[in-house]
């Protein structure tokens, strides 16, 4: 029995080795579209505006804070399936430069009234803003284009509803945004 390791080990593991089987493969990049194309899959379709950012929150003074700048991205989305959604900020996420990590927006608003999310009526284009708090030293840092990655969601049983739905979304595309100062 022991022989028989040390061939497999001599036949397989040490060729796999030496030719780099073991190492950790790179990611591809997510595939990247413009801003202001329309993308869809599943329930929705998405299309990514524009992006600014601004000394007050766009939804609310009351949830102004100090020493704060606000991102605020713009984008359409259209509900295309038969359900409402309630839902869709974890679709949309930034990363460097402006945070570490990935992170998903702090607040989303309708554009038309400047209300905080709502829903998505199924058929029903909205522009929304979904906005991230960033204090001011690192907003000074922002570029004139960011990266936005957009998330895909899996359609597949939910466990505590026992019932299917849009839910664990997965990086799918990136775009890349221009950026408007309007401090």
């Amino acid at each position: 029995m022991l022989l028989f390791v040390l061939a497999f080990v001599a036949a397989v593991i040490v060729p796999t080795w030496l030719f780099g089987g073991f190492e950790q493969q790179p990611k591809e990049p997510l595939p990247k579209v413009e801003a202001g194309k329309t993308v869809a899959y599943g329930e929705l379709s998405i299309k990514v505006i524009g992006a600014k950012l601004v000394d007050k929150h766009p939804t609310s003074s009351f949830d102004d804070k100090k020493g704060m700048t606000y991102l605020v991205l713009q984008a359409t989305l259209e509900n295309r399936s038969k359900d409402t959604v309630f839902t869709f900020d974890e679709l949309f996420l930034l990363g460097k430069p402006v945070f570490p990590k990935k992170r998903e927006p702090d607040d989303a608003g309708m554009v038309r009234d400047n209300s905080s999310a709502g829903s998505l009526i199924p058929g029903v284009p909205e522009t929304m803003q979904l906005i991230w708090a960033i204090p001011d030293e690192q907003a000074a840092k922002v570029g004139n284009n960011l990266t936005i990655t957009l998330q895909r969601r899996v359609w597949m049983e939910s466990f505590f509803e026992e019932r299917y739905k849009w839910m664990s979304p997965r990086p799918w595309l990136t775009v890349d945004v221009p950026v408007v100062r309007e401090t």
